[in-house]
This record gives C-alpha cells, structure tokens and sequence, in this order.
C-alpha cells in the first residue's frame, strides 16, 4: 500500500493514483493524487466476488466534492462490459463481451 500507479493517455495527459489497498481476489482501492483538480481526493473501488463461473465487479467511484459531467456519463457501456463472459476453462483469462 501507499504505491503510486501513473495512468498516462499520451499527449492529453493523466492521473496517478495511491493504492489504498490491494487484495488482488476481492477488492482494489485507489485516491487520485494528481490529475484534473476535480478528479484529485477522489476515491476509486473495485469489489470483485465469484459466482459460479461468473466474476462480479462493483465499481465506485466516491469522493467528488460536486457534480461534474463526467460522473454522469462516464461507464456507458459498463452493463455491456459487465456481462462479459469468461470464455475457455476456469482460470484462463480469456474474456469476452456478450
């Protein structure tokens, strides 16, 4: 914990993120500490839990200190990628959309 991780989109720019806690088979927890100035504090949480051959994430994103576009049209295509399947055996990490 207390790593960096620096996400770059070549020339329009980025964010570093603090990892707050890691636990690579149920939960991953990120602070912006650099970024857009409304992104900065924020928090991000990713839950994830297995049923059946299914993994289930829960994405949060938490902390905003008001609205900002991009809080309601960010994830558009979550429900699409959410039901994605998970193709070939158990443990592969093959992946694909329905």
């Amino acid at each position: 914990m207390g790593a960096t991780l620096a996400f770059r989109f070549g020339d329009v720019g980025g964010f570093d993120m603090e990892i707050l806690e890691l636990d690579p088979a149920s939960r991953v927890r990120w602070r912006v500490t650099e970024g857009p100035e409304e992104w900065i504090g924020t928090e991000i949480d990713w839950s994830l839990s297995r049923r059946e051959d299914y993994t289930i994430v829960l994405f949060r994103h938490e902390g905003w200190r008001e609205p900002v576009e991009f809080i309601r049209s960010s994830f558009v295509d979550t429900p699409g990628f959410s039901r994605g399947r998970k193709r070939g055996s158990r443990g592969s990490g093959a992946w694909r959309a329905d």
